[in-house]
């Protein structure tokens, strides 16, 4: 189901966009046709291309994933090392949005007695949804497969998954570790198995918490942690869960430590994923009869992801009024949430505008 402020949002311009995004040019030649046993969710696969990994701070040249109205946002790298992780995250609550960093929580690995050094052919395969992003790499005779997907609009949670694929054990150490914030008006305390990040620039406060075994030391504008084991026998797959807040005082911040050491990773992920899946199939099994080949349905899958990447959360103590924005240059048109003419977040696509009388 939507939450209420996204099914306003999307009610309020739903014909419209579907209308817009049906005259987009298409990329897509398949001329199959949806079915009862259609699966929903490949629509959104990959769909918006999110791979980017931030050379500075007002890098703009690729796209961001959010979800359920949070103020900060991710993508998949572009380019893999021993440095990266999930890209970002890019804060919205930010000089209109800046990179905190190519990647704020990067792990870093030793795999027996090796040092693993990721490069791109470790990637089995980056893969982004409405509901999550994943990638999965390939570390000789390990894999890892991480996840990462919005709790609430305050919270994103990340899932690291190793599986031992030999029929001999493997440790598995671990750490995390970040370079320099691409910003200076970032200051990181550690606290514990915590990180809290406060800025100059807002009110809202982020907070990274690790395995509550990890110890975490720090500077200003970066850290590095205590180094963990994990002992992988034959064939077998063990894991744990980070998490990334960013929230503002109109919210709990005890509250939110509650529910995320409370939550089960797959179970609520697997509701999210029914969730977006249910909403693609209401808009998809919704179409007209002259619009039933796939490349239809992709079309208002992109509509329905690039409404969300752009849908915030309100803010009381700001009286902020959030407007939907459609801005046309030279055939180029951005849409997007913004407040008083700035846009918060946008996609920018080719629009073909058609004649009333054709």
């Amino acid at each position: 189901m939507f939450s209420n402020n996204h099914f306003k949002y999307f009610c309020i311009r739903q014909k419209a966009l579907i209308v817009t995004f049906l005259s987009l040019s298409f990329f897509s030649c398949k001329k199959e046709k949806t079915t009862a046993k259609t699966d929903y969710s490949k629509f959104s696969k990959n769909i918006l291309d999110y791979r980017i990994t931030p050379k500075h701070a007002l890098d703009k040249s690729g796209l961001m994933f959010s979800d359920q109205g949070a103020w900060f946002a991710y993508s998949l790298p572009d380019s893999i090392n021993i440095t990266e992780d999930f890209s970002g995250p890019f804060l919205l609550t930010e000089q209109n949005g800046v990179w905190s960093s190519s990647s704020l929580s990067p792990i870093r690995l030793t795999i027996g007695d090796h040092p693993v050094y990721i490069k791109k052919e470790n990637i089995i395969k980056q893969s982004s949804y409405s509901s999550h992003l994943e990638q999965e790499l390939d570390l000789n005779g390990v894999s890892l497969k991480e996840s990462l997907f919005f709790l609430n609009g305050n919270t994103a949670l990340i899932k690291y998954e190793f599986t031992n694929k030999e029929e001999y054990p493997f440790t598995v150490s671990y750490y995390w570790e970040n370079q320099d914030l691409m910003i200076n008006n970032l200051k990181i305390k550690p606290i514990g198995n915590a990180l809290e990040i406060k800025s100059n620039k807002t009110d809202a406060i982020g907070h990274i918490l690790f395995p509550k075994n990890t110890v975490v030391k720090s500077s200003d504008s970066s850290f590095v942690s205590n180094f963990m084991h994990l002992e992988l026998p034959p064939n077998e797959t063990k894991s744990f869960v980070i998490s990334h807040t960013f929230i503002f005082p109109e919210y709990s911040w005890v509250d939110e430590q509650r529910l995320i050491e409370s939550v089960d990773f797959d179970s609520v992920l697997n509701a999210r994923k029914l969730e977006k899946t249910n909403q693609l199939k209401s808009l998809i099994e919704s179409r007209k009869p002259q619009f039933q080949d796939d490349k239809y349905a992709e079309v208002l899958a992109k509509a329905h992801l690039t409404l969300q990447n752009n849908w915030r959360v309100q803010l009381e103590r700001l009286n902020m009024k959030v407007y939907f924005q459609v801005t046309t240059i030279n055939g180029l048109t951005d849409f997007g949430l913004g407040t008083h003419g700035n846009m918060l977040l946008d996609y920018r696509i080719m629009i073909c505008v058609w004649l009333k009388n054709k």
